[in-house]
C-alpha cells in the first residue's frame, strides 16, 4: 500500500501464495491490479472494489483478503500478515497518522530466523516487561522450551506440594481476581503433568530411572513384581520395592525397632504406598524402604516384609516391627519367621488401639485411660488404671482384656519396644511426603531421593560439630543420662548382688508419692535401660557417635546428591539412554553446597 493525503494506494494480489520468513513478506506472483480508494472508504465499499477489479461475483466467491503489516521488533523492521475483516482492522491501513508501531513483546505465531533470535527474543521480553525468570525444560536443534518460574508449572517444579489452595492464592496475588475451587484444581493438574508428565508416561520411566538410582548409588536395592503380560507384551508393574543403600548401611547402628505404615496415593489409579523407618540413637527417623502397591491387602503387605528382611534386616535377630492392626500385616507376620520370638516380635501402635477402641466405646475419658494403661511401665500402676476403666465401662476393659498386653502395653512388653509405642516414625515419612502423593510414580521415587540426601546431609552436619566437641555421646542420649543423673541422686541403693550385677533401688518420697523399690539387674542384657524407663536400646553402646555419623552419613550423601544429579542430566530417548557421566567441576561444587 502507499499513501497520499485523502487517498490510498493498493497493490492487488489474487491467487498465489504467501511465504514468511520471520522478518518478511513475499508472493510469489506479481500484483494482477493497482485501485486507489479514499482513506474514508468502509470495510464494504473496499471489499466491493476488490470484487470489482478482479472481475469476480461477489454471490458466487467469498474473499478472504489479507495486507502485509509493519512493524519494529528489538530494532528492526518485522513484517506480518494480517486479515482485514472488518472495519477496525481496514482503519489500521486507512489511518494517516498511523506510524510503523513497536512490537517489543512476545506474541503467539510469532517466526524467528534460528533458534538464537529465538533466545535473544525471549531473553529481552523476560528482562523488559515480562520481569519473571524463566527456566529451560527442552533444548534442542530444533526446540526449546522455558516455562515461567513464577507460573504454577514453575511453582509446581520448585515446591512439589503446591497445593490447589497456593493456586488460588497465587493468581489472587497477581490479578487480584478469586477463581473457582475447580478451575485451580485443574489449572494444578495440568501443571503437574507438564512438569512431571502423566502416571502412564511416568511408568514408562520408572524401570529407566530406577537403573539410574541404582547405577549411580551402588548397593541400593530394586525389586519388581509383575502382573501378567498385557495382550501386547508388555510387563504390567504390581509392586515396587526399593532401598538406598545409606539406609541399609545405617539400620546397623540403629535401634532393633521398624515402623510399617501405608499411605493412599492420591492418583487415579488409587495406589499405595508402604513406609518402613527406624530410629537412630539421636531420636532421628531415619527411612529405610519404601514400595508402591496396588492395594493394601496380605498378598502386598506379605512380599513388602518379605523384601524388607530379605534386603534390610538381613538375619538380624531381636527386630521389634511395630504397625496398626490391619489385618493383612498381622496375617503376613504370623506367616513371617522374622518377627516371631526368639528372632523378633510384632508390636501394635498404641495410638491406633486407642483410636479403634475409641470408634467403639465413643468416649474420650475412656480413650484418655487406654492411653495410659498402654504407655504405664508399671504393672501395678497399669492393673491399677484398668481397674478404672472396668469400673467406668465393663465392655471397654472387656474390649482391652482381649487384646495380647504384651502387643500393645509398654508394662507387659518386655523392653522390645525400646521406649517407642506408635508408628509415628512411619508417619512422620508419610507427613514429609504428603505433597508428592499427588505426583506420578517416578516423580515420588524422586522426591523421596532428595528427601533422604537432605537428612543425611543435615545430620552429616550435626554429627561432625559433635565429635569436633569430643562429644561421646547423641544430644538425645545426653539428655537422657543428664536427666536420670540428677534424679538418680535423691535413690538408694539398699542391696546389691556383684555375681547377677543386680541392685535394689528406692526411690525418694515427694508429696505423697515415691519410696518404692525397684530391682535393676545388669547381668540381663538391655534390662537396665529397659527398667529405667524403657526408653531404648538393648545395647548402650548403640548411643555413642560412631564414625558411622561421619562416613555413612557423609560420604553416601555424595553419592545420594550425584545419583540425583546424575537423573537429573538423563534424557530418555526411546529405548536408547544417553547419559553425561562427567559432571563439570562447578556442578559438583554446587552439589556439595546443598
Amino acid at each position: 500500500m502507499s499513501t497520499s493525503s485523502s487517498r490510498i494506494d493498493i497493490l492487488v494480489y489474487f491467487g498465489g501464495e504467501l511465504s514468511e520468513d520471520g522478518w518478511s513478506v513475499t508472493y510469489d506472483r506479481r500484483p494482477i491490479a493497482v485501485m486507489r480508494i479514499p482513506r474514508s472508504s468502509t470495510y464494504a465499499q473496499f471489499l466491493a472494489r476488490i470484487y470489482q477489479k478482479i472481475g469476480a461475483d461477489s454471490n458466487e466467491y467469498l474473499l478472504k483478503v489479507s495486507a502485509k503489516y509493519s512493524c519494529t521488533y528489538l530494532g528492526h523492521i518485522k513484517e506480518t500478515v494480517v486479515e482485514i475483516k472488518d472495519d477496525d482492522t481496514l482503519s489500521f491501513f486507512l489511518d494517516p497518522a498511523a506510524e510503523i508501531p513497536s512490537m517489543e513483546v512476545l506474541d503467539v505465531g510469532m517466526l524467528f530466523k534460528n533458534k538464537e533470535a529465538l533466545i535473544e527474543a525471549v531473553k529481552d521480553h523476560s528482562a523488559r516487561h515480562a520481569r519473571r525468570e524463566y527456566y529451560v525444560t527442552e533444548s534442542s536443534k530444533t526446540k526449546w522450551k522455558v516455562l515461567c518460574k513464577h507460573s504454577t508449572p514453575g511453582q509446581v517444579k520448585c515446591n512439589p506440594t503446591f497445593a490447589i489452595k497456593h493456586v488460588i492464592q497465587t493468581v489472587k496475588d497477581h490479578t487480584g481476581y478469586d477463581i473457582p475451587y475447580q478451575k485451580a484444581w485443574y489449572s494444578l493438574k495440568m501443571a503437574r503433568e507438564i512438569v512431571y508428565g502423566t502416571w502412564e508416561s511416568s511408568v514408562q520411566k520408572l524401570p529407566k530411572y530406577m537403573g539410574a538410582v541404582q547405577k549411580y548409588n551402588p548397593g541400593t536395592i530394586v525389586e519388581w513384581k509383575h502382573k501378567a503380560l498385557h495382550p501386547t507384551g508388555a510387563y504390567v508393574i504390581g509392586y515396587v520395592f526399593w532401598a538406598f543403600k545409606p539406609c541399609i548401611e545405617g539400620f546397623k547402628f540403629c535401634r532393633n525397632i521398624i515402623s510399617v505404615d501405608g499411605t493412599h496415593l492420591y492418583t487415579r489409579y488409587k495406589h499405595k504406598m508402604l513406609i518402613a523407618a527406624t530410629m537412630d540413637g539421636n531420636q532421628q527417623v531415619l527411612p529405610l524402604a519404601f514400595a508402591i502397591v496396588d492395594d493394601e491387602s496380605y498378598a502386598s503387605w506379605k512380599w513388602f516384609l518379605q523384601q524388607l528382611s530379605r534386603h534390610v534386616i538381613r538375619g538380624r535377630r531381636g527386630v521389634c516391627l511395630i504397625s496398626d492392626r490391619h489385618a493383612g500385616i498381622i496375617k503376613a507376620v504370623n506367616e513371617s519367621s522374622e518377627f516371631v520370638p526368639p528372632n523378633g516380635v510384632h508390636r501394635y501402635c498404641l495410638r491406633h488401639v486407642c483410636s479403634n477402641f475409641n470408634s467403639h466405646h465413643k468416649n474420650i475419658v475412656l480413650k484418655d485411660l487406654c492411653w495410659r494403661a498402654g504407655s504405664e511401665y508399671q504393672i501395678r500402676k497399669f492393673n491399677r488404671i484398668m481397674e478404672e476403666i472396668k469400673g467406668q465401662k465393663l465392655e471397654a476393659f472387656t474390649f482391652l482384656d482381649r487384646i495380647n498386653k504384651e502387643k500393645w502395653t509398654a508394662s507387659h512388653d518386655g523392653g522390645w519396644r525400646c521406649g517407642i509405642l506408635t508408628t509415628n516414625m512411619s508417619e512422620c515419612i508419610n507427613g514429609v511426603l504428603k505433597g508428592a502423593r499427588r505426583l506420578p510414580v517416578t516423580a515420588i521415587v524422586e522426591i523421596t531421593l532428595q528427601r533422604t540426601a537432605h537428612y543425611f546431609r543435615e545430620r552429616a552436619l550435626r554429627s561432625a560439630v559433635m565429635l569436633s566437641n569430643g562429644q561421646l555421646w547423641t544430644d538425645f542420649a545426653k539428655k537422657k543420662f543428664t536427666d536420670w543423673g540428677e534424679k538418680s541422686i535423691t535413690h538408694t541403693v539398699t542391696k546389691y548382688d556383684h555375681l547377677q550385677q543386680s541392685a535394689s533401688v528406692v526411690t525418694k518420697r515427694q508429696q505423697g508419692l515415691g519410696f518404692n523399690t525397684h530391682v535393676v539387674k545388669l547381668a540381663k542384657p538391655g534390662m537396665f535401660m529397659r527398667q529405667m524407663e524403657s526408653i531404648c536400646l538393648k545395647n548402650i553402646g548403640m548411643f555413642r557417635i560412631l564414625s558411622w555419623y561421619t562416613t555413612l552419613l557423609f560420604v553416601p550423601l555424595h553419592v545420594l546428591v550425584e545419583a540425583k544429579h546424575h537423573v537429573f542430566r538423563t534424557r530418555w530417548i526411546g529405548d536408547k539412554r544417553e547419559q553425561d557421566n562427567k559432571p563439570n567441576e562447578e556442578e559438583n561444587l554446587q552439589d556439595n553446597q546443598m
